[in-house]
Parts: C-alpha cells; sequence; structure tokens
C-alpha cells in the first residue's frame, strides 16, 4: 500500500528503500486484493552519488548511481498481468 512504503527503510539499518505503489487509494473502497508495485534496496553508503529517477509509472522505479566509470541506471518494473 502507498502508505507503507516508508517500511522499506527499516529492513535493514544498512540500506535506504525507494518503492511505488500501484494500488490506488483515492477511492473509498478497495476492490479485491491490492497488489503491484516494486521497490530497490541500496548501501547507504551509496547515497552520496545515488539519484532518485521520477518514472511517473505506478509499476516502476529507478535510481542512478554515479561511479567512477560514469553514471549507472537501475530500474524495477513489475509486469502486469
Amino acid at each position: 500500500m502507498p502508505f507503507e512504503l516508508g517500511l522499506l527503510n527499516s529492513i535493514h539499518d544498512d540500506f535506504i528503500g525507494i518503492g511505488v505503489s500501484a494500488v490506488d487509494i483515492t477511492s473509498d473502497l478497495l476492490k479485491g486484493r491490492p497488489y503491484g508495485g516494486t521497490a530497490i534496496l541500496y548501501n547507504k553508503a551509496l547515497v552520496s552519488g545515488t539519484n532518485v529517477i521520477n518514472c511517473d509509472e505506478p509499476r516502476m522505479c529507478a535510481i542512478s548511481i554515479d561511479t567512477n566509470n560514469g553514471p549507472v541506471l537501475i530500474c524495477e518494473r513489475i509486469h502486469a498481468n
């Protein structure tokens, strides 16, 4: 659920998480089983060189990590059934 995304940061003390939820909570009534979304966990040691990429897609998240060899883009996408 969107309001639970903050829990990603409590999985492990050495990691930070970013995530997106595909569950729409704007309606007063949720139908069926809430599903959909994805997350990326990355080590806190990478924070200074990490940028969260805004994907504007409820089933995709991405980060860019600066390295000595240039930036690395990491994307995570869940496919809808």
